[in-house]
């Protein structure tokens, strides 16, 4: 019997690790449309200076930094603009600083990335409440009556619960440095991090549109 527990105990615990790792496998953030430039497949730029529009500099320094490692790792040479872009100002950059950025980076091409919006999703839980279980008493109807008052419910299982979601909705674009011509257009939507978890969601984003310009054959 001890031995019959063990090994029920044993494959309680692979269940569980085996549900949070498939839970931690959940993509959050997915690829909602894409276009590539016909006349720029199969031919990759040398030099790509990778931009995110936000006041948020530490979050914008994370997110080029991320940007660069990913092209770098699929042998796209990359550079974060925050290198060549003003990082006091609190308004974008002029038209000149950007020529100017471009130019001291030596890139043949910019890519831009912005989130837009946000959206919320809402799921809603019902309650699950038990039947009541009939008891037994004796023969009859007295019996019966009597039997069924020890267990008489209904007992809620669970209460149900609300959840709301939140989606951050963001572009990205890709431009040729010398006519400004588009070469690539992404949206995704990336389900919000509970605080202090950005990173690991801004990974997973710049992955996906990664992976996307490398289908479409742009990088």
């Amino acid at each position: 019997m001890p031995r019959i527990a063990t090994r029920a105990a044993r494959l309680a615990a692979l269940l569980a690790l085996s549900a949070a790792a498939l839970a931690g496998c959940t993509p959050t953030t997915t690829l909602v449309s894409q276009w590539g430039n016909p006349e720029f497949v199969g031919k990759p730029f040398k030099r790509v200076l990778v931009i995110g529009v936000t006041p948020d500099q530490i979050g914008r320094r994370i997110f080029e930094d991320e940007m660069v490692a990913a092209l770098g790792a699929r042998g796209v040479a990359a550079v974060q603009g925050y290198r060549f872009l003003p990082q006091t100002q609190s308004g974008p950059a002029t038209e000149q600083q950007l020529r100017d950025a471009v130019r001291q980076a030596g890139a043949d091409s910019i890519m831009l990335t912005k989130a837009t919006r946000t959206t919320e999703r809402t799921t809603v839980t019902p309650a699950v409440v038990s039947a009541p279980v009939v008891g037994f008493g004796w023969g009859g109807f007295y019996g019966y009556y009597a039997g069924m008052w020890p267990t008489a419910g209904p007992y809620v299982i669970d209460p149900g619960q609300v959840t709301v979601t939140t989606y951050v909705i963001a572009e990205t674009r890709l431009f040729e440095a010398a006519n400004g011509t588009i070469v690539w257009f992404g949206t995704t939507s990336s389900q919000q991090p509970p605080a202090g978890a950005s990173n690991a969601m801004i990974g997973e984003f710049v992955r996906v549109v990664v992976d996307a310009m490398a289908r479409d054959r742009i990088i």
